[in-house]
C-alpha cells in the first residue's frame, strides 16, 4: 500500500447523514458564487435531505459553536453543520464522538457541510478533495459553455476577431455532481487557459491555472467571478485572474498579428475535464493613453475634509483614475485608484491645519496606458480670516505644476483652487484675493463673474493674450489697462522702481506677450526691458493686471515675490495689521502714523503712495526704536527699508 493511499485513508472522513459510509447527492460545491447579499464564496458543500433528517459528526471533537435560526447549526472540532437544528442537550465545550447525533436538518432542506474555519484552527478547505469526504465517485463531467473577451479591467467587450493588448477572459463553466437535476449546475474545481497556434500544434502562452478552489480564496469575489452575469446557478469565472493574488490578464502586446486558438478547460475535484476552443485574431495593440484629466475644483467641506473635482472622461476604454498627493515637503504619493465613473474624491479626514496639500490626477485605460499628469491643484486650510482663490485659466498647458510655488507666496493663509471653466458655479464672493492665471491661453474669460466679484474683492490677472482678446472692453478698462500690441520682442520684465515691486526683474521663457498702456486711472508697475508697459494696478487700487504670464518667468523667486507683494499690498496677512517681518527686521505701524522697529543696522525708510510716488524719506537711528510719520493724510501707503520692499500700512486720523 502506497504512502499517499495510507495518508488519504487517514485524512478521509464519512458523510454527515446516514448511511455515513454511502455516497449522497451534492447540490452545491465549494467556492461557488453566492449572490448574498453580500456576494461571497460558498465555503462548504451542500448535501440535500428533507427537513428533520438526522445529522451526525464525521469526526469526534469539542463543541465550539451552536447557533439557532435558519443559518444555525453546530460545530464539532474541525467541522461545522449549518442549516441544522442543534441537538438540544449539547452545550459549548461538550465532547462529541464520531458518528454521534448532533442535530437535524432544518427548513433549508440541506446540510451546509463545512471543513475548517470558524473557531477551529483549520483553514477552510474543499470537502470534495480526494483525501476528504469518502466515498465519493464522480463519473459526471464538467462543461465550459461560453468564453467572452473584455479589455483589461473588465472594460469593453472585445470581438475575438480583433483582440489586442491586455485582455480579460470570462468563461461560463459548470460541474455536474449527480444524475438528474440535483447537482447539474455546480461550480467547477479549477479552470485553465492557454493560447495556441492556429493549428493547435504549439502552445504560445500558458497553460495557466489561476482559478482553483482547494481552499477558500483570499481574493475578493469580484476578482474571480464576473459579477454581472453570475448568480447561485450560473458561474462566470475571470480565468485570467488569480484566486490567490488577484488581477491578471492575457497580454497580447508582444504576440504577432495573426490567427490563434484560445483554449479554456475546466475540471472538477475528480479530474473530469471539458475544453472550449475559440478561434481568435490578434491585431496591433492600443498604445494611446487617455486624455489628461482636467481638474475643476479643490476646496474643503465645512468639516474640513478636502474635495477634488474633475471633468468626467467619457472615453469608451477608460479603466479609471490614479490620484497622486503631496503634502508639505513630502514626495508625491500614489494615493488612490478610482473608478472610471468617479468625478470627485473626498478625503477621509479633515485636512491638517496649516499644511500644504497638492493634488494631481492621471487617467488609465483598459490596456494599462496611463495619461500624463493633470494640472496640480493646491490647497491650504488655516484659521486665517482671509482666503485666496487661485483660478486656473491656462488650458493650453494642461498638466502644469505652476501653482505649487504659489503656496510659498501665500504662506499661512487659506488657499483653494478652481478651474476657470466652473467659476460661475461657485460662490467666490468671500475671497479676499482672486488670482486668475491664463498663461498663453486664448479661451474666453467669464468677465461678468469677475466684474461682480470686484465689487467686494481684490483681483490679480496675468496672461500674455488677455489684453489683445479683451481690447476695448469694459473688463480690460476695469483692470486699468489698454491694449497696444501683441508683438513684444522683449524677454525681460522690470518693475518700476517707484511701484510696490521696486527693482524686481524676471526673464521670460516665452515670447509674444501683449504690450499694454495705462487707462482709467491705472498706474504702470512693470515694463518690458526695452519698451512698453507690462503690468498695471488699476485706479481704485483693487486689481493688478500683468500682460505676461508669471508662470513663464524662469526664476521661481520672481513668482513668489510677486505673489507675496500683492498679498501684502492688499493686506492679506497672518500677522496683526500693520506689522511686517522681513528676513532680519520687524516694523509695526499704528493708525496714527507712529511705529516701532527692530533692524540689523541703521536704515533708510521710504514711504510711497499707492501710485508709487515717493512721499518722504527718513533715516531710522539705531537698530531699534520708535518714531512717527507726520503730515500724511489718511489712506494707504507703501514703505520700503533700504532697497527691500516692506509692505503696506494704513494711516487713520
Amino acid at each position: 500500500m502506497s504512502f499517499n493511499l495510507i495518508f488519504s485513508i487517514i485524512l478521509a472522513y464519512p458523510w454527515p447523514i446516514a448511511p455515513m459510509n454511502q455516497q449522497h447527492n451534492i447540490s452545491g460545491t465549494f467556492g461557488e458564487f453566492r449572490h448574498g447579499p453580500p456576494i461571497h464564496y460558498h465555503n462548504a458543500v451542500d448535501i440535500p435531505a428533507p427537513e428533520g433528517t438526522p445529522v451526525y459528526a464525521v469526526e469526534g471533537g469539542e463543541v465550539l459553536w451552536i447557533g439557532s435560526g435558519f443559518n444555525g447549526g453546530i460545530r464539532v472540532g474541525r467541522f461545522a453543520y449549518v442549516h441544522v437544528y442543534p441537538r438540544s442537550d449539547l452545550q459549548l465545550g461538550d465532547t462529541v464522538n464520531q458518528g454521534e447525533l448532533v442535530g437535524y436538518i432544518n427548513s433549508g432542506a440541506h446540510v451546509h457541510f463545512k471543513d475548517g474555519g470558524g473557531a477551529s484552527p483549520y483553514p477552510v478547505r474543499n470537502p470534495l478533495m480526494p483525501d476528504a469526504l469518502q466515498p465519493f465517485e464522480d463519473p459526471w463531467g464538467t462543461n465550459v459553455y461560453s468564453v467572452t473577451f473584455f479589455s483589461h479591467y473588465l472594460g469593453n467587450r472585445m470581438n475575438p476577431d480583433s483582440l489586442y493588448g491586455r485582455v480579460d477572459i470570462v468563461a461560463g463553466a459548470q460541474d455536474t455532481t449527480g444524475s438528474g437535476t440535483i447537482g447539474s449546475n455546480n461550480g467547477i474545481f479549477s479552470i485553465y487557459y492557454a493560447l495556441m497556434s492556429s493549428d493547435t500544434s504549439t502552445i504560445i502562452v500558458g497553460p495557466h491555472r489561476l482559478v482553483e478552489f482547494e481552499y477558500l480564496p483570499s481574493t475578493p469575489v469580484e476578482e474571480v467571478y464576473y459579477v454581472p452575469w453570475s448568480n447561485n446557478q450560473n458561474h462566470y469565472y475571470i480565468v485570467t485572474n488569480y484566486t490567490s493574488k488577484g488581477i491578471g490578464s492575457l497580454n497580447l502586446t508582444d504576440i504577432p498579428e495573426g490567427d490563434y486558438v484560445l483554449i479554456v478547460y475546466a475540471n472538477d475535484a475528480r479530474d473530469n475535464w471539458d475544453t472550449n476552443y475559440t478561434r481568435i485574431h490578434v491585431v496591433p495593440a492600443d498604445t494611446t493613453p487617455p486624455e489628461i484629466p482636467q481638474l475643476l475644483a479643490l476646496y474643503t467641506l465645512p468639516d474640513g475634509r478636502g474635495v477634488l473635482r474633475w471633468k468626467p472622461d467619457t472615453s469608451s476604454d477608460l479603466a479609471g483614475y490614479k490620484l497622486y498627493l503631496k503634502f508639505n515637503d513630502s514626495g508625491w504619493i500614489e494615493w488612490a485608484t478610482l473608478s472610471p465613473s468617479d468625478s470627485f474624491y473626498i478625503t477621509s479626514h479633515p485636512l491638517v491645519l496649516n499644511w500644504n496639500f497638492y493634488f494631481k490626477l492621471t487617467a488609465f485605460d483598459n490596456q494599462g496606458n496611463e495619461s500624463n499628469f493633470s494640472t496640480t491643484f493646491v490647497i491650504r486650510r488655516t484659521n486665517s480670516p482671509d482666503s485666496i482663490l487661485i483660478v486656473d485659466g491656462n488650458f493650453e498647458e494642461s498638466g502644469h505644476g505652476y501653482f505649487e510655488k504659489y503656496l510659498e507666496g501665500f504662506e499661512n493663509i487659506t488657499v483653494k483652487t478652481l478651474s476657470e471653466e466652473v467659476i460661475g458655479e461657485y460662490d467666490i464672493s468671500g475671497y479676499g484675493l482672486l488670482v486668475l492665471s491664463k498663461g498663453a491661453d486664448t479661451s474666453r474669460i467669464d468677465t461678468l463673474t469677475l466684474e461682480n466679484y470686484m465689487s467686494s474683492g481684490k483681483l490679480f490677472v496675468n496672461g500674455s493674450n488677455v489684453a489683445r482678446i479683451y481690447s476695448g472692453t469694459g473688463f480690460i478698462r476695469m483692470l486699468g489697462a489698454a491694449f497696444v500690441s501683441d508683438s513684444s520682442p522683449n524677454d525681460t520684465v522690470v518693475a518700476r522702481p517707484c511701484g510696490p515691486f521696486f527693482d524686481l526683474t524676471g526673464v521670460l521663457n516665452q515670447s509674444g506677450q501683449d504690450i499694454i498702456d495705462t487707462t482709467n486711472g491705472g498706474f504702470a508697475v512693470f515694463a518690458y526691458s526695452n519698451d512698453g508697459t507690462a503690468g498695471v494696478i488699476n485706479g481704485d487700487s483693487t486689481a493688478f493686471f500683468f500682460s505676461f504670464s508669471i508662470d513663464h518667468v524662469e526664476n521661481d523667486t520672481f513668482v513668489v515675490s510677486v505673489l507675496r507683494t500683492i498679498r501684502e499690498f492688499f493686506n492679506l496677512t497672518d500677522v496683526s495689521e500693520g506689522t511686517f517681518y522681513g528676513e532680519n527686521y520687524s516694523i509695526n505701524f499704528l493708525p496714527d502714523g507712529s511705529f516701532s522697529y527692530k533692524l540689523p543696522a541703521e536704515s533708510k525708510l521710504k514711504v510711497f503712495d499707492v501710485t508709487g510716488r515717493l512721499i518722504l524719506s527718513m533715516r531710522l537711528k539705531g537698530v531699534s526704536g520708535k518714531s512717527k510719520i507726520t503730515n500724511l493724510k489718511p489712506g494707504i501707503y507703501i514703505f520700503r527699508l533700504n532697497s527691500a520692499y516692506g509692505g503696506k500700512f494704513l494711516i487713520v486720523r
